[in-house]
């Protein structure tokens, strides 16, 4: 039970560290009904080559991959040039060693649906790796005004990065449409 109670705390203190921050920024009176290919431009890989879990081509690809995906589930035809859209993108991670000073005194066990303390002469560390990745995709169009950002950061100890890109490209262009805007009178009626 010990080891129970300090994984419930520990789990609680870094439930925020672990989840993935999405924002996405459009332009909202922009009608986007008017585009119809994009192509993926250029993308970056930040992350030190001596941190890389994978290699770059890698990455590169299961970005392309899950873009190329999104938009064209959108309606939008892929082009290799003189498209109407440009997607560009930058990815990098950090690797940090997170600690907790758990103090002198830790959780034995709950009795009773009380939680039990025990005493320790020594002071107990728990410490873990995490991977901490920023990911920032832009659509512009062909004049390269800026329609739509999307910006993340997630982190965790061992994600998938593949399906990790993927949720983040999907929820970031998840109400991304080539549907006409309406207007107020069309609202109206």
């Amino acid at each position: 039970m010990h080891v129970a109670g300090i994984c419930i705390i520990l789990t609680m203190t870094f439930a925020e560290v672990l989840g993935q921050h999405i924002d996405v920024d459009y332009d909202k009176t922009r009608d986007f009904s008017r585009y119809k290919t994009f192509n993926v431009g250029e993308g970056e890989v930040t992350t030190p080559r001596d941190n890389l879990s994978v290699d770059k081509a890698k990455i590169h690809r299961w970005m392309k991959d899950a873009i190329i995906e999104k938009l064209t589930g959108k309606g939008l035809q892929r082009a290799d040039s003189s498209a109407d859209l440009v997607v560009s993108y930058v990815i990098g991670s950090i690797k940090r060693n997170e600690q907790i000073d758990l103090g002198n005194q830790i959780f034995t066990g709950v009795v009773g649906g009380s939680i039990v303390k025990g005493n320790s002469t020594t002071g107990n560390t728990w410490s873990r790796d995490i991977q901490e990745v920023g990911i920032i995709v832009d659509l512009k169009d062909k004049s390269s005004n800026l329609l739509w950002r999307v910006s993340a950061t997630t982190g965790g100890e061992a994600a998938d990065n593949e399906d990790m890109i993927k949720q983040v490209v999907n929820t970031g262009f998840k109400k991304f449409s080539l549907k006409p805007k309406k207007t107020k009178k069309e609202k109206g009626h």
